[in-house]
């Protein structure tokens, strides 16, 4: 009877250990088949995902990264300690110090004792004296040429005086140069040249001075011819700036004329021809090597 209840025993031993083997088996078979199902969803997933418009995926990517940053903002702020405790890094927060305002606006600001005072002094530095010209300040009014050239219309008598002057100079200087020793002949013939150029110069301003009074004179005529007629009742006539220069040409031969009659006209034509006759001869094209022949 005994060996019976021994080998009842050792069945149900076996019966058991075979129970627990199938259970282990079909646990292992529905992790696989698990297992096999995320593997078939994942894929499953990545070809929808390839499918997908290139525009919807962008916005999903967007979405999830604002969501992601507003949960570490709402984490951080959890997080965050109360008022006058210690910080992430395990620091206190000094108390703010508060500013000691001026018992009243007109009373000197107060500084602190700390902080030494410096040795330097600003010096003030007296103004400088500037120059200035009493024909350009705003005293004198507007600029008018007319009453410019009345208030200075002295000048033309002793430009020509000039004038007259070095041409006397610059001719006795020319006649003394051949009887000059010959140890002075360098300083002398500089001597002349000098002459010579002070002379084109005030000739060149007398002749320029000369010019703008006698046109000025003229548009003033004209000017007042037409202010006449406009008062009679003719309309208004604005001269164009071809006509202002037809009109002081002749002008200016006019003026040649009367000083050195028609010698004088004749002379100022050839230069003038002459000048444009240049202008044109540089503007015309060239072959190569021509022009620097010529």
């Amino acid at each position: 009877v005994g060996e019976l209840d021994d080998d009842d025993g050792t069945d149900d031993t076996e019966d058991d250990d075979s129970d627990e083997d199938e259970d282990d088996q079909e646990e292992a078979e529905e992790g696989d088949s698990a297992d096999e199902d995320e593997e078939d969803a994942g894929k499953q997933l990545k070809n929808n995902l390839s499918n997908l418009p290139l525009g919807l995926l962008a916005k999903a990517q967007k979405t999830l990264q604002e969501s992601g940053s507003e949960q570490e903002s709402e984490e951080e702020d959890d997080s965050l300690p109360e008022e006058g405790g210690a910080t992430a890094n395990g620091f206190k927060k000094k108390d703010r110090k508060e500013i000691q305002h001026r018992s009243n606006k007109h009373a000197p600001t107060e500084k602190s004792a700390k902080r030494p005072v410096s040795r330097l002094r600003p010096i003030v530095t007296p103004a400088l004296p500037q120059p200035r010209d009493p024909r350009f300040t705003a005293l004198a009014g507007a600029l008018s040429l007319p009453h410019v050239r009345a208030n200075y219309a002295f000048l033309s008598p002793l430009q020509a005086g000039e004038v007259q002057s070095l041409k006397e100079a610059l001719r006795v200087a020319r006649r003394r140069l051949p009887s000059t020793p010959r140890e002075q002949r360098e300083e002398a013939e500089l001597e002349v040249q000098r002459l010579a150029a002070a002379l084109k110069r005030a000739e060149s301003v007398h002749e320029a001075s000369t010019r703008e009074a006698h046109e000025s004179s003229v548009l003033r005529a004209v000017k007042k011819k037409e202010m006449a007629a406009r008062a009679e009742g003719k309309g208004e006539w604005h001269m164009k700036r071809g006509e202002r220069k037809t009109l002081l040409l002749e002008a200016r031969f006019e003026r040649l004329r009367e000083e050195g009659g028609p010698r004088a006209v004749q002379k100022a034509l050839r230069r003038r021809e002459k000048k444009e006759g240049e202008r044109e001869k540089r503007s015309r094209p060239f072959k190569r090597g021509e022009g620097a022949s010529e």
